[in-house]
């Protein structure tokens, strides 16, 4: 795993008037191994996010030297950032990143598979309010799908399980984003709607995010706890990912704190 601070340790969501913070902006987006690394930064230009989850991101390695995706484009927009390799494939390096204009505070690796981690974990400090994260991208669906995803489901709630997991030994406000590669209804989704909220459910917004054999299905997700409230959801066009970016603006519930982001989502809960 990669972290790498900017040079200013500047925080940023500075309190409005009357004291509260400004929304939370989140953005989650598989790249599609960064292809187009133009738009991506465009996506991130346009939404300002204080969060971005970025799945597919790629390293390229050649005699000695590096070029690291996630790095550049959180130099390009100074956010301080992590990334961690998710799989190799056919000799190049795919992983994830977290961008924020926050501070990254004990980033850690989310348990997965024997062949490959489901993500990161991390707090992220804004001007004294933290937030726990935990950035995702679940085990690919084998093929033929109809096949496929039958098999593929109990390793995907084993792996939201660990990201949950993790979240609730974190405490506090918390989200959970990232490519799920599973449609709504499923166990992982399930179980991820027990302990959290599903921003766009509470949007009302079923829209695709990936057109899988012509059809738009929705396998990006933005999940958080009671701490928030979704006040926009979107998910935005693009050209050159398979996925479409989602974009989510959320509202700081400022009442009694918590005690934890979620309850116990240990695997011996029956699977609803």
């Amino acid at each position: 795993m990669m972290h790498t601070p900017p040079q200013s340790d500047a925080e940023a969501l500075e309190p409005s008037h009357g004291g509260s913070p400004h929304p939370l902006r989140v953005l989650t987006f598989n790249t599609f191994l960064g292809r187009r690394l133009d738009e991506v930064s465009q996506v991130l230009r346009t939404t300002q996010p204080d969060i971005a989850f970025l799945q597919e991101l790629v390293v390229y390695r050649y005699s000695g030297w590096a070029w690291n995706q996630a790095e550049g484009l959180a130099r390009e927009f100074g956010m301080d950032h992590v990334y961690q390799r998710i799989v190799w494939r056919r000799g190049t390096e795919i992983g994830l990143a977290v961008l924020t204009r926050g501070k990254l505070i004990d980033p850690t690796v989310i348990e997965g598979t024997s062949e490959r981690p489901t993500g990161i974990s991390a707090r992220v400090s804004f001007n004294g309010r933290s937030v726990s994260v935990a950035a995702v991208h679940l085990a690919s669906v084998p093929r033929p799908l109809i096949v496929g995803y039958p098999l593929v489901m109990p390793t995907h709630r084993r792996q939201t399980a660990s990201a949950i997991r993790r979240l609730e030994e974190l405490g506090g406000p918390a989200i959970m984003a990232g490519d799920l590669n599973t449609i709504p209804g499923t166990p992982a989704h399930r179980l991820a709607c027990r302990h959290m909220t599903d921003a766009a459910l509470t949007a009302g917004d079923s829209t695709g995010t990936r057109r899988t054999l012509g059809v738009p299905l929705r396998i990006d997700y933005v999940f958080t706890s009671s701490h928030f409230t979704c006040q926009k959801y979107r998910v935005l066009p693009v050209s050159g990912s398979d996925h479409r970016p989602v974009e989510v603006s959320l509202a700081w519930n400022d009442g009694p704190p918590a005690s934890g982001a979620t309850s116990d989502p240990g695997e011996s809960r029956s699977t609803a």
